[in-house]
């Protein structure tokens, strides 16, 4: 591969291919189905779409590509996007502010300080009007027709309600209320997880003496990181 393809060109898919094919002729194949579905796509778009250009929709359904969970709706995730937008309102989404501070090496788990939310970038929707420039991942199907058909919502906010999906309001204060369930589901997440570590760190650092009686031998304590040999003092008579 010589060239890299733009972000957001490819139809991320499962296709079958012969063992003889190409790199790029296998780019070359997830260039054209992003092509054909999106044509198809857009000639049954809803009407009144704030946007006006297929490379915009793409953009948009990369957003709704990161923000989706997995019990998610990605229209309904869209219907937000589309009334913010209609309304002039910021995205405000947070994977465009790792977009926008690592670029495509982004790591789509990392922390997200106030200090990044801050930073206005091209693609940080916290800080610009609009879309970002270009797509920040490649979208799929169900990305990019949930931008073309957003669901019919007076939703304007979402936050993740830590069972892989979102919780959706209409208000500010529908939307502060539903962050503050969010923050204590979290706290127990983050709780229960360390509590998780601390019994696998327990465990790993507590030996489990294996009888050895009759060999003459020393003890063997099993750990993490394999048996581990420790000499033991035979006890006196």
């Amino acid at each position: 591969v010589t060239q890299i393809p733009p972000e957001g060109s490819l139809l991320p898919e499962t296709f079958k291919v012969p063992r003889s094919t190409s790199r790029l002729q296998v780019l070359s194949l997830l260039r054209r189905e992003q092509e054909t579905f999106l044509n198809a796509q857009w000639e049954t778009r809803a009407p009144d779409l704030p946007f006006e250009t297929k490379h915009e929709a793409l953009v948009l359904a990369s957003m709704v590509e990161k923000e989706s969970g997995p019990r998610d709706d990605p229209a309904e995730i869209a219907g937000v996007f589309v009334n913010r937008l209609r309304k002039g309102m910021r995205l405000q989404s947070d994977p465009t502010i790792l977009y926008g501070k690592h670029g495509p090496d982004v790591d789509w788990g990392a922390k997200i300080f106030r200090s990044d939310i801050n930073k206005k970038t091209a693609y940080n929707t916290y800080q610009i009007t609009g879309l970002p420039p270009t797509p920040i991942c490649n979208p799929g199907r169900r990305a990019i027709a949930a931008v073309l058909r957003p669901a019919k919502t007076e939703n304007l906010f979402f936050v993740a309600d830590g069972r892989g999906g979102h919780i959706y309001s209409k208000t500010l204060r529908e939307h502060e209320q539903a962050v503050r369930q969010w923050r204590r589901i979290e706290r127990e997440i983050n709780a229960a997880n360390e509590a998780k570590r601390d019994e696998v760190k327990a465990t790993d650092m507590s030996p489990t003496l294996i009888n050895t009686k009759g060999t003459g031998g020393p003890s063997v304590a099993e750990t993490g990181a394999g048996h581990v040999p420790l000499p033991v003092r035979r006890p006196s008579r």
